[in-house]
């Protein structure tokens, strides 16, 4: 008789196991229901100029990337845990690199808010929301342009408060204001005094007869190409000690913004009501080259003001299409009332819930540096050829004949010589 194969040894073996399995289904629901996950974005400010966004992902990974305004962002990936009402943050393969929060549990206080403590210090995490945001960065663009309305009105406007008043705020507020944030340094001071001191200057050749002689225009000129050469060697400085392309690419673009300036004798104050400084020979298209330069450079150097950089880049260049040769006027103007701004708010300015947070991807950053390089390059292809066949090479010689100048201070029309270049 054929003996039988006993297959027992595999029940005993396997019994175990299913059950196991059958537990685990069973109890892995309820498990679950202890630990929660999130989805979005939520930010902490540690000090001013050190800020912190952490992206939250359902599969228990989160994106925390720590933005300096004085240096390059950094950014990692670590998991995290939301069991309850309690959160912590780890990292997936130690150690971190971003270890400001990897031994705090953080305590859920509201919807969308965690709160924790660390070397003494509160701290709130909050979910960011780009609805006030907006209406902050939209409440700042309205106000420049009536503060830019107002100083073309009146000069007395003018020394109320880009002198009077910066002497009270450096004197009495700017010291509370700013300590302890990034704009808390001499240099800060220095630079919102030399945007004043360009509006000052601007509104004394308006109403008087400097707009006569030919060393105060090129000092107009002059202010605004400091300005630009101080981006640009920011621009390569980056370049060199932190690598990436685009600061290259951008600082060739403002080496073309500053050499493509031309006509510099043309400044004058108009006679409108307003006796605006006008520059006729400073082309929409330069204009509009510039600004993409400009908030390439500071979505590149400071990207945490990318969006309020291009409120301010608009404030200025919206009253330019509205009245062509006054782009340097109304950009001394805005710049110094946004500098004034930041020096007395910065604290709340610079929080991550009060401004609209670019997305922080590489391509973005590329793509908009190579624009500005192909704006400018465009910009100096007109320039030259223009110069050229004009034979305009006097220094400070403007490359549009006079009577497109005077068509442009007198009309005023809003592309007079723009669609001309194509």
């Amino acid at each position: 008789m054929r003996k039988s194969t006993s297959f027992h040894w595999i029940k005993n073996l396997f019994s175990p196991m299913l059950f196991l399995l059958l537990f685990g289904g069973i109890m892995s629901p309820l498990i679950a229901q202890e630990r929660e996950f999130l989805d979005g974005k939520y930010a902490v400010t540690r000090s001013d100029n050190q800020i912190f966004i952490f992206s939250f992902h359902k599969d228990g990974t989160v994106i925390v990337t720590e933005k300096n305004s004085e240096d390059k962002d950094f950014k990692e990936k670590q998991k995290y845990e939301l069991i309850g009402d309690k959160l912590t943050i780890t990292p997936i393969w130690p150690p971190s690199v971003i270890d400001d929060f990897n031994d705090v549990t953080m305590t859920k206080a509201g919807e969308g808010l965690f709160t924790f403590s660390k070397d003494g210090l509160d701290y709130e995490v909050q979910e960011h929301s780009n609805v006030p945001a907006i209406i902050h960065v939209s409440a700042v663009l309205i106000v420049l342009l009536i503060f830019n309305y107002l100083c073309r009105g009146s000069k007395w406007f003018v020394w109320a408060t880009c002198i009077i008043l910066p002497l009270y705020l450096t004197i009495y507020v700017w010291p509370i204001t700013t300590v302890g944030t990034a704009v808390d340094t001499w240099f800060h001071v220095a630079k919102v005094w030399s945007a004043l001191a360009g509006s000052v200057f601007f509104t004394l050749v308006r109403f008087t007869k400097l707009n006569n002689y030919k060393w105060a225009k090129f000092v107009v000129a002059a202010i605004l190409a400091i300005n630009i050469v101080e981006a640009v060697m920011r621009d390569f400085e980056l370049g060199t000690g932190f690598g990436g392309i685009y600061h290259y690419l951008n600082g060739t673009a403002g080496i073309l913004c500053i050499i493509t300036l031309s006509g510099w004798l043309t400044i004058k104050a108009d006679d409108s009501k307003f006796k605006d400084m006008v520059w006729p020979d400073m082309t929409l298209l330069w204009i509009i080259a510039y600004d993409v330069w400009n908030w390439s450079y500071i979505c590149n150097c400071i990207p945490e003001h990318g969006v309020m950089g291009l409120i301010v880049l608009l404030s200025c260049t919206i009253p330019a299409f509205y009245k062509v040769g006054t782009w340097l006027q109304a950009r001394a103007y805005t710049l110094s009332a946004y500098m004034m701004y930041i020096m007395s708010g910065s604290k709340w300015i610079s929080h991550p819930l009060n401004n609209v947070l670019l997305p922080d991807d590489p391509t973005f950053i590329i793509l908009l540096a190579l624009l500005s390089l192909g704006l400018n390059v465009y910009n100096a292809y007109i320039h030259f050829g223009m110069m050229i066949r004009r034979k305009a090479w006097g220094f400070g010689q403007p490359v549009l004949t006079l009577a497109e100048q005077e068509a442009i201070v007198a009309t005023n029309k809003t592309f007079p010589h723009f669609i001309k270049f194509a």
